[in-house]
């Protein structure tokens, strides 16, 4: 992909400019680049590839993101990754597992700028080390599948599991997982039209409602037989 231009305000509103700071245009300016970035890569990676992450990086918002600029961001639920493993893995018959200890393995992660992909690798780097990657699928099941044929070993978020292919078992991470973060965003103010309103509400109601499904569905070393 070919690099892309600087996204800076025009000059007038830099700062120390004779006009002098206008933190309202420049923010304006920023929306537009926002849109104009998030569309490129759309249509250059797909919908799917893109997160918030790779946008604000590439709109070069390193102190603000993309949510400073839409200012309305309501949590839903935080999806937890567990470890996935082939049932001939050393640690197949563990009930719990720390992420550091699988730092020699070789893994199955999504493809790179994916919000999960940064979840993850966040994850390694704070049990201190950096993954090896294998092979990388933007399909969960393939990812789950490529585990069971034994070519690496994946985390795989807890929504994504409830559908699981044989040969693999799911074991949880201990102490603090990586988890996403799914969340809904509207314009600053939009969420106060009674139909944005009921959008949000009906779906932070749906939420609740997957929260409390996927924490009773919990996996305790939940193995799959071939």
């Amino acid at each position: 992909m070919p690099p892309l231009p600087r996204l800076d305000p025009p000059k007038k509103y830099q700062r120390g400019n004779a006009y002098g700071p206008n933190p309202t245009s420049a923010a304006l300016v920023k929306k537009q680049a926002i849109r104009q970035v998030a569309a490129r890569l759309f249509a250059e990676r797909g919908v799917a590839a893109v997160g918030l992450a790779s946008v604000g990086m590439v709109a070069q918002l390193p102190n603000r993101g993309v949510s400073y600029y839409y200012r309305n961001r309501e949590d839903l639920l935080g999806d937890i990754l567990d470890a996935v493993l082939p049932l001939d893995h050393p640690l197949a018959d563990r009930d719990e597992i720390a992420l550091g200890e699988l730092r020699d393995a070789e893994w199955v992660a999504p493809p790179v700028g994916w919000s999960c992909d940064e979840v993850f690798m966040a994850g390694c780097q704070r049990a201190g080390y950096t993954p090896r990657i294998a092979h990388r699928s933007g399909d969960w099941q393939a990812v789950m599948g490529l585990v069971a044929a034994d070519l690496g070993i994946s985390l795989v978020p807890r929504l994504a599991h409830s559908v699981t292919p044989p040969g693999v078992t799911i074991i949880p991470l201990t102490g603090e997982p990586p988890k996403r973060h799914v969340f809904a965003a509207c314009r600053g103010g939009a969420e106060s039209n009674p139909a944005v309103r009921a959008v949000l509400d009906a779906v932070a109601g749906e939420a609740r409602l997957t929260a409390r499904f996927a924490e009773s569905t919990r996996p305790r070393a939940r193995t799959l037989a071939p």
